[in-house]
């Protein structure tokens, strides 16, 4: 088949929705299929298949790329770039991993075999972005949502956003809705689909695939270390761990090691300053993939302490493919990763819970290892070929 994916960021990886959709081209493309990537970040990638760059906003942060790309000039703008490639080239199936292009793909192709793949789900609400001062919500009156947005980004800008993106939310759905079918990555995300009215019969869960390492052993260490990776966000709930970190601290020896980068990173870095733990805490910045295999192999407990409710959570799960235990809050659909047996499920910004957990884990060596080769063996069930299986026969059967 010739597969197109269709996807606003396709370079270095950053965060779990690159990291998936990389896996998943990959693996398409290794089980015979045509793979061709349309994005609209210009990176240079070493891959094997072909790649369609519409450079679009490439000089701007990401997330002021995310907000102009629920505004409607950027769409239009998407619309004509994409029509040159559709008018051109022919593809089975076009797959839209990143549902802020949905609307543009649907409008610049004839085809039918649109098959979105809904993971970020906060686009479909009315919000532009996300952090622990202001819930989700997907059902909001112009009052109640001008409200809250103004609470998110100040009066004026609130304003602004208001007048550009207020109908963008409602306009993705609609783009949803004329989708024959939709994949979500977990029940989490499908109940979130259902909520605005799709079809529970036109959702599939197909959830997203752990990678195939190789387990690496690394040498003991004497001191224990937690290994924290992911976008530096305020509502990825690392400020919560530096807390946690400040107390146990004080009375174990201990390493925490934060691989990532973003817009937080510079208050982080500051947090480590105030509470004097910068012999404990080490920040690594963006780490390549096979670097990051050995990050996850070099600690003995993985945290995860995100805020807000995850669509899935493919970085516990890497973790995890890597044999350690993980600590995660127990929201979204992070519980249908992590399990009591393979970690510790605490509730999101409750620091004492946090601080109990990792020391639990530290006392209890015995029980950290089990939690650990429990994990690994529960990693073997999110396959790559599960993932592809099911993504195909679901299309096939629409």
């Amino acid at each position: 088949m010739k597969i197109c994916i269709a996807t606003v960021y396709f370079g270095r990886i950053e965060g779990g929705a690159e990291i998936s959709t990389h896996s998943l081209a990959n693996e398409l493309f290794k089980k015979g299929h045509d793979v061709v990537i349309i994005r609209t970040d210009t990176e240079n990638v070493n891959v094997p298949f072909r790649i369609i760059t519409l450079p679009f906003l490439t000089h701007i942060p990401i997330n002021y790329k995310a907000v102009c790309l629920h505004m409607q000039w950027a769409e239009e703008l998407l619309v004509r770039k994409l029509r040159r490639v559709f008018d051109k080239e022919s593809f089975d199936l076009i797959l839209v991993p990143d549902i802020m292009l949905l609307r543009a793909v649907q409008r610049s192709t004839i085809s039918s075999n649109v098959l979105p793949f809904v993971r970020d789900w906060r686009f479909l609400c009315n919000l532009p972005n996300v952090n622990n001062r202001v819930p989700l919500k997907i059902h909001m009156s112009a009052k109640e949502y001008r409200i809250k947005l103004f609470e998110f980004a100040g009066l004026w800008k609130g304003m602004i956003l208001y007048l550009l993106i207020y109908k963008r939310p409602q306009l993705l759905q609609e783009g949803l809705f004329r989708c024959k079918k939709v994949i979500a990555v977990s029940d989490f995300v499908k109940q979130q689909l259902i909520a605005i009215g799709i079809s529970p019969q036109n959702v599939i869960v197909v959830v997203e695939a752990a990678p195939s390492w190789k387990r690496i052993i690394m040498p003991k260490h004497k001191v224990f270390t937690l290994l924290c990776v992911g976008r530096l966000e305020e509502y990825k709930g690392f400020r919560l761990v530096l807390e946690a970190m400040n107390a146990v601290a004080k009375n174990y020896s201990l390493k925490l090691i934060i691989a990532g980068i973003g817009p937080d990173e510079q208050y982080l870095k500051s947090s480590v300053q105030r509470y004097s733990l910068e012999n404990v805490v080490e920040f690594r910045g963006w780490v390549c993939k096979e670097d990051l295999s050995k990050l996850y192999a070099s600690c003995d407990v993985f945290i995860f302490p995100s805020l807000w409710p995850e669509p899935f959570g493919i970085v516990p799960l890497e973790a995890m493919a890597m044999g350690k235990p993980v600590i995660a809050t127990n929201v979204g659909a992070i519980p249908s990763v992590v399990t009591k047996e393979t970690g510790i499920l605490v509730e999101p910004g409750n620091l004492w819970a946090m601080v109990n957990s990792i020391q639990y884990y530290i006392l209890h060596p015995e029980k950290c290892k089990k939690a650990g080769k429990l994990a690994f063996e529960r990693s073997k069930l999110f396959t790559t070929e599960k993932q592809i299986s099911s993504i195909l026969t679901f299309f096939r059967k629409r």
